[in-house]
């Protein structure tokens, strides 16, 4: 292959959000003190999406410096995934990024989500994927949503509005993924009313305290619905 060098930075494109700042950092002092970026060029595809180098790329474009890059003809996105994973042992929010960077819808949604809502991505992968093996399928690039992403958006507004209702209860030790897992069973019950449940929550924070201090979300759940949610509520309204 081929080495070029250019100052066009803006031909390049960057799939991958930059999450280490201090590696980047270390590398900028290097250059200052000697730049040898022509000994490393960045690896491009053929749509000049980088395949490794984004760190050299931004270093070269903050000093106003040549970059000096290879286009392999035979990369892919998929390249891209496997060098990263291997090197920098990626998380799923590295994933995410990643996939919906590339455009794909699924993923554009879940970052929305994540964008409104202050909810794990890991709750949101595991509770609303149709896929099985649903983190490594996430992480393929396979996410589907196994409802209405408008759906999705109510159960998870009503589980951010449990959670912030919650907020005095839960500022004590508990277990999170539990709780949202909990919180998503009892906001989709058929018979689920939010506006009580939020008033109950008010009313009862000291019921709500003991209820989520248990370590499974089926624990969790009974206690609120029996302890908070059908306290003092006529048998018809109570949940089942």
């Amino acid at each position: 292959m081929i080495i070029q060098k250019t100052k066009n930075y803006e031909k390049f494109k960057n799939l991958i959000v930059n999450r280490n700042s201090k590696s980047y950092q270390k590398l900028l002092a290097s250059v200052l003190e000697r730049n040898m970026l022509e000994t490393k060029p960045i690896h491009v595809d053929k749509d000049f999406c980088i395949i490794d180098g984004q760190h050299r790329l931004q270093v070269a474009k903050e000093l106003g410096c040549e970059i000096y890059y290879v286009i392999d003809q035979d990369a892919s996105a998929h390249d891209i995934i496997l060098l990263n994973a291997n090197q920098k042992n990626w998380v799923i929010s590295d994933y995410l990024n990643f996939f919906e960077k590339s455009g794909n819808g699924e993923y554009v949604a879940v970052k929305k989500f994540m964008d409104c809502y202050d909810i794990p991505i890991s709750f949101i992968v595991s509770t609303f994927s149709s896929c099985d093996h649903k983190n490594a399928n996430f992480k393929k690039g396979l996410f589907k949503f196994n409802m209405d992403k408008e759906k999705v958006g109510r159960h998870l507004q009503r589980i951010q509005d449990l959670i912030t209702a919650s907020n005095t209860a839960i500022s004590r030790k508990f277990q999170f993924r539990a709780l949202y897992e909990a919180f998503f069973k009892m906001v989709t019950e058929p018979k689920y009313d939010h506006k009580t449940f939020l008033h109950k929550i008010k009313i009862y924070p000291k019921d709500v305290e003991k209820s989520i201090v248990f370590r499974e979300a089926v624990s969790i759940y009974d206690s609120l619905k029996k302890n908070v949610y059908n306290k003092s509520s006529k048998e018809d309204k109570c949940l089942e």
